[in-house]
């Protein structure tokens, strides 16, 4: 791991996270647009593990439509 956090730039991907795993994640404003966002989880193997799990199902789902 080269990085002790991870950024998320949609809320739903962080809530959904959130969900599954139980990780917290912190919410932090854009310094480029006040009126977005960012989404902070430390950077672990369950944060990762649920990160590629969940873009597999959105691709899946995705993809039978």
């Amino acid at each position: 791991m080269n990085e002790k956090y991870y950024i998320i730039k949609k809320k739903n991907l962080a809530e959904a996270i959130n969900f599954i795993t139980g990780m917290r994640f912190y919410v932090m404003d854009d310094r480029l647009d006040s009126n977005n966002k960012f989404y902070s989880f430390e950077n672990t193997e369950l944060f990762r593990q649920a990160l590629t799990e969940l873009t597999q199902l959105k691709s899946k789902f995705n993809n039978n439509i």
